[in-house]
């Protein structure tokens, strides 16, 4: 039997141990022995399963840490690539706002950046507007910039709104305490990574003072149309005088001494009574139109009766349209409502429109319409047509001027001096009303007065040049 002996090592060898007389000696420390050497072994185990725990706890920890000397590494390389980047950026803003600032130098107007109400950058024009040098711009309130009675309008632009490009003129004060006038205009924008506002002042100085000029070159000029419109009057009134004298003593001179003058010497006395009478109605032109152009003219609001007053026409206009062979019709509604107009004047209108249509009509006829809404009866136009010369389409408005005559040849076959049209669309638009031409080839020309231009047709829906193709001769 081989047994190993823990507390001494030795190695006892024997045939058959029951009968040897050492086995007596050893066999308790062989008991012993072996209860102690399970121990060992028991104890070795852990040792090793403890050591062996160790190694893998060292193992992992050394893994953990080279990750963590990974993540570290990764992490000084990405910030490494940050600090780049943002040395990057930082390089394109200095050279964007260099940029920026260059532009800003170069131009005209001032420009200055504002945040929370106070100034934080602006180029060189700006400081020069004001008067001082950019540095001491820089921190100040920027409604310090603004007069004292311009407070209220750039409080509401710079402070308020003003974040869409809104602009207003403004008086702005400079550092001495002195003002100019300045055109400002507000935007939103980003300054050095933060919200702020660019304010672009632009000098005004000059076009205020153009705007001065011709502000009182138009009151001068305004001044003296009211003095000359002053003046036709007067003179008007004191030309009707001895002009009715000259037409009224023509007049009893042709009654009395009718049978007893000569022709020739009564032919003289009729040149003198329509010469008279037609050197009358000029001056009442005149008087007419230098009202209107002073405002002087009074208008009187009342209801008439429209088929009274086109009656009064044709009866006034009768005995020149059967001279001249002409038909005088009128196209009026049984039940129509009354217009509130003044009178006197629309009488005026009609005879003018009437008259012309007759004086310009060779043949044909002459017709008043009047056109009712069919619900409530109210008057709503009235047309004055002929079958006569008609209007070039081009002169269809150029007709309502002041002296407008589409050549001389038309003033000395018809007559007129070409202030009818000025004086009845003048009186047309102090009632409400508007008036307005068409005229069409072989189809003579038709005046229409709108008594309610919101119904009517607009300006852009009436006959122009090119649809109204007329090329006849125009209506005076």
């Amino acid at each position: 039997m081989i047994a190993t002996l823990s507390f001494t090592g030795w190695l006892l060898v024997a045939r058959d141990y029951l009968p040897d007389p050492e086995w007596v000696h050893f066999g308790f420390s062989l008991f012993l022995g072996s209860i102690l050497a399970a121990v060992v072994l028991v104890i070795r185990a852990r040792n090793l399963e403890g050591v062996e725990k160790l190694r893998m706890g060292d193992r992992v920890r050394q893994i953990e840490m080279e990750s963590a000397l990974s993540q570290t590494e990764r992490a000084r390389r990405g910030e490494e690539e940050a600090r780049r980047a943002l040395e990057g950026a930082i390089v394109q803003v200095r050279e964007s706002e260099q940029r920026f600032r260059g532009l800003a130098d170069a131009t005209f107007e001032g420009v200055v950046i504002f945040r929370n109400g106070h100034v934080v950058d602006a180029n060189t024009r700006a400081a020069e507007l004001f008067g001082v040098s950019v540095p001491q711009l820089l921190g100040a309130p920027v409604l310090n910039l603004v007069a004292e009675g311009s407070m209220d309008d750039a409080a509401r632009v710079l402070e308020g709104g003003g974040g869409h490009g809104e602009g207003l003129d403004l008086d702005a004060s400079r550092y001495d305490g002195s003002l100019f006038p300045m055109a400002v205009s507000v935007v939103s924008t980003v300054h050095q990574e933060k919200n702020a506002k660019v304010m672009v002042i632009r000098d005004i100085t000059d076009r205020r003072r153009v705007e001065l000029v011709l502000r009182r070159a138009l009151e001068e000029a305004e001044g003296n149309s009211r003095a000359k419109s002053t003046f036709l009057a007067n003179m008007s009134h004191e030309l009707r005088t001895p002009l009715n004298s000259v037409i009224g003593f023509a007049n009893i001179l042709m009654k009395r001494l009718g049978d007893e003058l000569p022709v020739r010497e009564m032919d003289y006395l009729k040149r003198i009574q329509s010469n008279g009478e037609h050197l009358l109605s000029l001056i009442d032109d005149i008087l007419d139109l230098s009202k209107i152009d002073a405002e002087r003219m009074e208008i009187v609001r009342e209801p008439l009766q429209l088929d009274e007053l086109v009656g009064e026409v044709l009866r006034t206009l009768d005995v020149q349209a059967r001279k001249m062979g002409l038909e005088l019709r009128s196209e009026v509604p049984g039940e129509l409502r009354p217009l509130v107009a003044d009178a006197r004047r629309m009488l005026q209108i009609l005879l003018n429109l009437a008259g012309n249509a007759v004086k310009f009509t060779p043949s044909g006829s002459v017709t008043i319409r009047v056109l009712a809404e069919e619900d409530s009866g109210r008057p709503a136009r009235i047309e004055v047509s002929d079958t006569g010369i008609g209007i070039p389409a081009y002169r269809l408005e150029e007709i309502f001027s002041p002296f407008n005559q589409v050549d001389s040849s038309s003033a000395r076959s018809f007559g007129g001096t070409g202030l009818g049209l000025t004086i009845a669309r003048s009186l047309c638009e102090l009632m409400g009303f508007d008036l307005y031409a068409t005229s069409r080839k072989g189809e003579g020309s038709t005046f229409v007065i709108e008594l309610d231009p919101g119904r009517g047709p607009r300006a852009h829906d009436r006959p122009s040049a090119l649809n109204a193709g007329s090329v006849g001769e125009p209506t005076g």
